[in-house]
């Protein structure tokens, strides 16, 4: 019989969920464990030696309360605290500094930083939040839209009777035909506002992704702006996906839509779909032990600014001077009912990127 070691104490400390820092009188990083190269996504033997300010150059504040460490020799704690990372990315943390005494003297000689990542946790929380909001903003919404149906079923009926009877007499139906275009452009906006007040009812289908996707721009590209390019990067050895594919056609159908109507002349939009690696779900509240295939649609637009990525898939909140807003809180509703999820992101230079995270098979039939 073999006896099972115990683990060592640096094993132990590198099991440790929270990423811990120990830095010296100099302020370097003599000490890290593995969740500080998750939190900040860089080998931890790389940071090992380097100064703080190069995991906190935007933080002064981080800086400030490890110098009162070390000249006062106390316990020093920030809690809910946005901490912003050299990418650019900023995290909801609570932040804890605890002095190490030289033996037998008052002098720190270290400062032990613990930081505790709460994003996930405020996210988890505004998602809870938000939800109550527009679920308690769907039952008004449902309630308008149906008494708004009834008239309007009525008054398009005697519309069309009176275009007949216009026709009749050899009357045009200029007028007739406008009032039938807006109370059909009605329709649809009361329909999907119905969409938006319940849960989207799903239809579960095996295809393949490519077929749908190509069958989806094959239409495009006969029907929109010849001088705009369309190129696509498949992985062809995708497994066939499990979802409503009705549903995902008209996601991918509105996503692509916005690409054409935000490229210039002579733009390129690019589709891609491949596997999608385990760590790009990480903070992203997706469950991690399904497997999910990602889908970009990217373009050569102007992109949408910063004060307007929040409320992008908002209900009613659009950049066009044409439309109500809908479309893309709707498609957030249908792959959020899959069990995945919508974002978008800027692309470097200049353009947009709208990344699909769908699930090969719905949660009951994962594997």
């Amino acid at each position: 019989m073999f006896k099972k070691r115990a683990p060592s104490e640096k094993r132990i400390f590198n099991y440790v969920a929270y990423a811990i820092l120990v830095v010296n009188q100099e302020f370097e990083v003599t000490l890290c464990n593995d969740a500080v190269s998750q939190i900040w996504e860089r080998d931890k033997n790389k940071i090992t030696g380097k100064s703080i300010t190069y995991l906190f150059p935007d933080n002064p504040t981080i800086l400030d309360y490890l110098q009162m460490v070390f000249s006062e020799g106390k316990d020093y704690a920030i809690n809910d605290f946005p901490l912003k990372f050299s990418s650019n990315i900023e995290k909801v943390v609570n932040v804890s500094m605890n002095p190490v005494f030289k033996k037998s003297q008052r002098t720190v000689q270290q400062v032990i930083i613990t930081i505790r990542d709460l994003t996930e946790h405020f996210q988890r929380k505004s998602k809870e939040r938000e939800k109550a909001i527009l679920d308690s903003i769907g039952v008004f919404v449902s309630s308008v839209a149906h008494e708004i149906q009834n008239p309007l079923s009525g008054i398009k009926g005697v519309t069309q009777l009176l275009q007949r009877d216009l026709e009749k007499a050899n009357i045009p139906t200029t007028s007739t035909n406008m009032i039938l275009h807006e109370l059909g452009r009605i329709d649809r906006l009361v329909k999907e506002l119905l969409l938006l007040s319940q849960p989207i009812p799903l239809e579960y289908n095996t295809f393949n992704l490519y077929e749908l996707l190509n069958t989806i721009i094959w239409f495009q590209e006969n029907s929109v702006d010849p001088s705009i390019t369309f190129h696509k990067y498949y992985d062809p050895s995708l497994p066939d996906i499990t979802a409503d594919r009705d549903k995902l056609h008209q996601v991918i159908l509105n996503l692509i839509k916005n690409a054409v109507d935000a490229s210039p002349k002579n733009g390129n939009i690019i589709i891609r779909s491949n596997y999608c690696p385990q760590w790009k779900i990480v903070d992203k509240q997706l469950d991690p032990h399904q497997k999910y295939y990602l889908i970009e649609i990217e373009d050569e637009g102007p992109g949408v600014a910063p004060e307007d990525q929040k409320r992008l898939f908002k209900p009613l909140f659009t950049t066009k001077t044409k439309g109500n807003g809908l479309g893309l809180s709707v498609s957030f509703r249908i792959i959020e009912g899959h069990g995945g999820l919508l974002q978008y992101k800027n692309t470097p230079g200049c353009g947009a990127i709208f990344e699909i995270y769908i699930p090969r098979h719905p949660a009951s039939q994962k594997g």
